[in-house]
């Protein structure tokens, strides 16, 4: 890593989150900064008002308005935006300094931060920031890492001033793919789904269809249930041995915990699941704890999950993505950093694929409540499989297309695509092709010659890197 003097001369309260927002700019490209508040001082970087007593080689363009907003905590509004063209593609800019040029450092900060999340109060009906109250629904920019091309513009401004930068790598590769797999059954014929089939798809027929296409369910229920086996366990088999057999490993999120009805209890002991985690471990996958529904605003559950999970693994898991994507500001991130989580990978859209966070980098999660820079690390979550097809009502070549499309991104800017499937993938009466988008984008990372791995994995081989 290269060390750069970085003076960041803003109003005490939004100084924490300029550091931040400049880290996480820069160490991607290699480089350490080393604050400093002294605009006369010798610098590599000047971040602050226009100031002729500033002493740079390069100055980053500084809203007021941005700092004044940070300060008050105030909202934002479509008012500040503006475009700029580049490589062909129009990205959106926050903020503005002085003679117009990209405050790259405030625009940063309000997406990477969460800020709309924490100023906006409306929630879906599970208590999540909802995508349609987003800036990316309102701009149009999900799909692109916005916060990443920044990254390239400041990278521009010191290569023109003449000062090195050496991009981060996953070891010996350009960009990163983690599979991910959330496993919130132990299988799939038990009492609750019998019923959902016999009385509210067959007799109450609430899914809407013919007579004959009722009846043609019910027969394949019915010969599924007969037959030897279960689907859901098929599943994480097909998943494990694709992994297996493509030298590549994954993270499974585990659950070990139900306080509710959108839980489903099963037990880590449980005999088919215990053998096919455990063969998981052997091969170099990774297991992480799945809280339960409530346990992202409960620390009681979220602690008991955890030491669950610990017990099953002999040692305490440090990776962990919330059931339904649930996560609220702060307490979820305290939670986690109170249980010595060092990732989690959360912070996806339930309703649309793409970069809720503006990036496909790690990054340390910032506690805006508390101002302050934390020790977890985001993997940022860009594709899920329910997503795809339940949510944007894709077909299976449209969800490979737009899959591959996330994925590019991903290479171009030397990122992670982190990718959740559930283990249901095989179950051609619920989620027909699932199984076949898994293969196809698994076979596709590996193609671009991507760094396929867990989690863990991952962030260790971006984080050695210099």
């Amino acid at each position: 890593m290269i060390s750069r003097l970085v003076c960041i001369d803003v109003p005490d309260r939004y100084r924490s989150l300029a550091c931040w927002a400049v880290q996480c700019l820069l160490e991607p490209l290699g480089v350490t900064p080393k604050f400093h508040g002294d605009r006369s001082a010798a610098s590599t970087i000047y971040y602050g008002p226009q100031s002729e007593t500033a002493n740079a080689d390069v100055t980053l363009a500084f809203s007021p308005t941005a700092a004044r907003m940070f300060e008050d905590w105030d909202s934002y509004t479509l008012r500040q935006v503006t475009w700029r063209e580049w490589e062909g593609e129009r990205w959106p800019v926050f903020f503005s300094g002085e003679e117009s040029l990209p405050d790259l450092v405030a625009s940063a900060a309000l997406i990477l931060s969460g800020w709309q999340e924490v100023t906006t109060r409306a929630r879906d009906e599970h208590g999540r920031f909802r995508f349609a109250d987003s800036l990316q629904d309102q701009l149009g920019f999900a799909q692109r890492p916005v916060v990443d091309a920044y990254r390239e513009w400041l990278n521009e401004q010191l290569v023109r001033s003449g000062l090195e930068s050496k991009r981060r790598r996953w070891g010996r590769f350009e960009w990163a793919t983690c599979v991910t797999i959330d496993i919130d059954y132990a299988r799939k014929w038990r009492p609750g789904m019998v019923f959902r089939e016999v009385v509210e798809h067959l007799l109450l027929n609430e899914r809407r269809v013919r007579p004959v296409e009722r009846l043609k369910r019910f027969r394949t229920f019915v010969s599924d249930v007969a037959r030897r086996g279960d689907v859901y366990r098929e599943s994480l088999d097909h998943i494990l041995m694709a992994m297996s057999s493509r030298g590549a490993n994954a993270t499974l999120f585990v659950k070990a915990g139900a306080h509710g009805h959108n839980d489903v209890a099963y037990s880590l002991g449980d005999k088919q699941l215990r053998e096919r985690l455990e063969r998981a471990v052997r091969n170099g996958n990774e297991i992480g704890v799945h809280p339960s529904y409530y346990a992202s605003a409960h620390a009681g559950y979220m602690a008991e999950e955890r030491d669950a999970v610990g017990a099953f693994l002999n040692t305490l898991p440090d990776v962990v993505r919330q059931h339904y994507l649930r996560y609220e500001f702060p307490v979820t991130l305290r939670l986690h950093e109170a249980l010595g989580f060092r990732i989690d990978s959360s912070l996806g859209f339930a309703e649309h694929e793409g970069f809720r966070r503006g990036t496909c980098l790690p990054f340390r999660i910032f506690d805006l409540h508390a101002n302050r820079t934390t020790d977890t690390w985001e993997m940022p979550l860009l594709v899920m499989d329910g997503t795809l097809f339940n949510r944007r009502g894709y077909s299976v070549d449209e969800a490979i297309e737009a899959t591959h499309s996330i994925m590019n991104f991903c290479k171009r800017f030397g990122g992670c695509c982190v990718m959740l499937w559930h283990e249901v993938i095989r179950d051609q009466m619920d989620a027909p092709g699932w199984d076949q988008h898994f293969d196809e984008t698994l076979d596709y990372a590996i193609r671009q010659e991507a760094l396929v791995t867990s989690l863990s994995e991952a962030l260790d081989a971006w984080s050695s890197s210099t």
